[in-house]
């Protein structure tokens, strides 16, 4: 009986809207403080920074309320060094202050690579492998030869580039193609020429040196240097005709020695 009549009382409707009132203050207010730190409902724009050197990023950063964090950088030619290429959020999308907008710029030095080994693979291949390494074909040059389709020499500049040379990402390199050929010329004559000598001859003519057999007595690079041609098949004749792109065989001895007899047909 006692707690029903406390329940009707006037002291139990104080306690409960004193509770109510106190509940109410306390929730507002926790609501109020959490606007007034979270900012609610109130953003920005996010300025433009597609194009801006690191220092004006913090210029207008710092006069925006917000933060920046570099989490890329990617080399363009094209573009300034350490300018900003791409950001995230991106400009004009709203955010609250000290958001930390996230920034790709252009790297200050090209990223550098490995040339490939590209000689013997199909010119289909040695695309593949170019764009694998973030390099490119600038030029295919045929060459007659009956590795048709396959890739030649590799070139940069104009010159010969060996395989694991360092170059910028994004170089171009020539690609030397074989391609077969109905077209011939006459066998050139390649005594008493060394082999570097008999390449330049060759690579005029259209032709390729094949097997190279050097006599017994050429035993180290010294003698291979001095060692000059004593025979080549097919022997140098009008009558002996090649496709280009085809091979001559080549016999060597050393000055010093005399060569094994061989009969060649007259020009």
């Amino acid at each position: 009986m006692k707690f029903l009549k406390f329940l009707i009382s006037k002291a139990f409707f104080k306690n409960v809207l004193f509770i109510t009132i106190i509940s109410f203050v306390i929730v507002y207010g926790t609501l109020f403080f959490l606007d007034i730190f979270t900012l609610h409902g109130k953003s920005n724009p996010v300025p433009d920074f597609y194009g801006l050197s690191l220092y004006e990023v913090d210029s207008l950063t710092f006069e925006n309320d917000l933060q920046y964090e570099i989490i890329d950088s990617v080399y363009n030619i094209n573009e300034e060094k350490g300018v900003v290429l791409d950001q995230n959020p991106k400009p004009n999308f709203h955010v609250k202050r000290n958001r930390t907008i996230f920034l790709t710029i252009n790297a200050f030095f090209p990223e550098r690579v490995k040339v490939p080994d590209l000689v013997g693979i199909s010119l289909r291949d040695a695309k593949a492998k170019l764009e694998s390494f973030g390099l490119k074909i600038n030029r295919i040059i045929d060459k007659p030869d009956l590795a048709n389709n396959n890739v030649l020499g590799q070139k940069m500049n104009g010159m010969d580039i060996l395989p694991g040379e360092i170059v910028e990402k994004g170089s171009k390199i020539d690609l030397i193609v074989g391609k077969i050929t109905d077209k011939k010329t006459y066998s050139p004559s390649l005594i008493s020429l060394s082999v570097d000598q008999a390449k330049i001859i060759l690579d005029r003519a259209e032709l390729n040196l094949g097997a190279i057999v050097y006599e017994a007595s050429i035993e180290n690079d010294i003698d291979s240097a001095k060692a000059r041609i004593w025979k080549q098949v097919p022997s140098p004749s009008s009558k002996n005709v090649i496709r280009l792109g085809g091979s001559i065989d080549v016999w060597l001895k050393t000055i010093d020695s005399e060569p094994e007899q061989e009969e060649t047909e007259s020009l």
